[in-house]
């Protein structure tokens, strides 16, 4: 019988598309790259500077939650210091990053499925629902990760960002801030 690791390890390799030239692969690095920190930085900014105040509110909320989600996940990551899987793409990850679990990209995407739902609107939550476990699968696809990373960074991130959003009063951030709650 095999390990659960070995099973984890041999499904992740089946998943990988990255190694085949194809649409496959094109469609899973640009979706995964929609994970980045700075994709998120920008379309954090825009909807900022030129969203209502709903938009500028969520916003800062999800700013910080993400902020402090993403380093307790990577302390998490520097401590368990799991490998990456063996691969050839996803170079500027590897070298920022050698540590495979738990999967950023697929805490970013739990997180994002949870303030979705919390902060609204219902298009939104949707969009985060079917995002998250896009980009948990796209980190797979691409190689960079293996399953249980992803499974992992899921529910990692959903249940970081709950305890985040209920440790942190935001109602009291955002009135310094100038902002009305919603």
């Amino acid at each position: 019988m095999t390990s659960l690791e070995e099973r984890d390890r041999l499904l992740s390799d089946q998943l990988c598309v990255v190694e085949e030239p194809g649409w496959k692969r094109t469609l899973a690095i640009l979706l995964t790259h929609t994970g980045d920190g700075g994709v998120w930085g920008v379309l954090l900014a825009l909807a900022f500077f030129l969203g209502g105040p709903d938009w500028q509110y969520r916003a800062v909320v999800i700013l910080i939650v993400t902020i402090v989600v993403g380093l307790i996940t990577t302390a998490v990551k520097f401590t368990v210091k799991r490998p990456r899987p063996a691969h050839e793409w996803g170079e500027m990850y590897r070298k920022s990053d050698p540590n495979s679990f738990p999967s950023a990209h697929a805490a970013r995407g739990g997180g994002m499925m949870v303030l979705g739902l919390v902060l609204g609107p219902l298009w939104f939550a949707i969009a985060m629902i079917i995002w998250g476990p896009a980009i948990a699968l796209s980190r797979v696809l691409t190689g960079v990760h293996y399953v249980s990373d992803v499974i992992g960074g899921m529910v990692f991130g959903a249940a970081m960002t709950g305890l985040v959003l209920v440790l942190i009063d935001l109602t009291d951030i955002v009135e310094r801030l100038g902002f009305a709650a919603i």
